[in-house]
């Protein structure tokens, strides 16, 4: 049984993490203070789940210097409020410029932390590469966040590498369109015609449903797996959904004006495989990885 270092709040309103790791299989060790960090050395720990940090610890910090001297034990931090202003707790843009393997909100690590264990260490799912390794980010409808999970995706497949350096750019464009429609058309149904003339609707409208009481506590989810032959990224948003087939062709004639569809067409020409639940509100991209033997040009 593998053993997961829990760095927490032992206060009163801690979170039963030992337990909800145990549904997941996991034993738990559990440090409640920065002074009980020094002793831990690499190798010890298959993962390192990050809460809050008693006191006025400063979580960033100790979050950057846990991944400097237990590389490379992946590390998934329970995020708080992006407005929130305690030092101890980590909020999901810090946790994203720290290049944390995963994030997830701590309101909702109940519910979503077993999904984050398993994108992450890829259990039980015998599509995938045992020998890969997982990212996996539950964020807030907050458009800055979007680029920084690209970040990451670019940095870990910019090695592969391709025969032509351009597949990484198109892998992230397929990407930014994904999470784009899974925040705007997704969470927030916005429709694409607003994006018509200078975009100014599209943005007021933006601005006012991310307070509307119906979207503002969405999120989106973003699951990445990086593998021998393989990477595939999944995209889920919380909205009602889409049928991908209903979707407008934009390189028709009577459409090259419009702007639906646009996001779509791009994922199709850039990745090897986009694939939609039936609901519409998730989407699998998949990307080949070249041969060991091909070398950049």
């Amino acid at each position: 049984m593998s053993l997961v270092l829990v760095v927490g709040d032992s206060g009163p309103d801690a979170l039963p993490l030992p337990p909800l790791l145990g549904q997941s299989g996991l034993e738990s060790c559990v440090i409640s203070s920065t002074a009980e960090l020094g002793g831990l050395t690499a190798g010890d720990y298959s993962l390192i789940l990050v809460d809050r940090l008693p006191g006025d610890s400063d979580a960033g910090s100790t979050l950057g210097g846990l991944q400097q001297r237990l590389p490379p034990t992946p590390v998934i931090v329970l995020t708080g409020d992006s407005t929130a202003q305690s030092a101890s707790q980590v909020t999901a843009r810090q946790a994203l410029q720290l290049g944390v393997a995963g994030c997830l909100p701590r309101l909702t690590v109940r519910s979503d932390l077993a999904r984050t264990l398993h994108a992450i260490r890829a259990n039980g799912d015998s599509t995938l590469d045992a020998n890969g390794f997982g990212i996996s980010y539950t964020i807030e409808n907050t458009p800055e966040l979007l680029p920084m999970i690209v970040s990451q995706v670019r940095q870990r497949i910019e090695d592969w590498p391709f025969a032509d350096p351009i597949e990484a750019v198109r892998v992230t464009v397929a990407l930014s369109e994904a999470l784009d429609n899974a925040l705007y058309h997704g969470n927030l149904e916005l429709d694409s015609d607003l994006r018509q003339g200078d975009g100014q609707a599209w943005r007021d409208e933006s601005l006012r449903r991310r307070g509307l009481a119906a979207c503002r506590d969405r999120r989106i989810r973003f699951d990445g797996w990086f593998g021998s032959d393989a990477a595939r990224f999944t995209v889920r948003d919380e909205g009602t959904g889409f049928n991908p087939l209903a979707q407008v062709d934009c390189t028709e004639t009577q459409n090259l004006e419009r702007c639906s569809g646009r996001g779509l067409l791009l994922m199709q020409m850039y990745m090897d495989a986009v694939n939609f639940n039936d609901t519409g509100n998730e989407v699998t991209l998949i990307k080949r990885r070249p041969f060991p033997d091909i070398g950049r040009t």
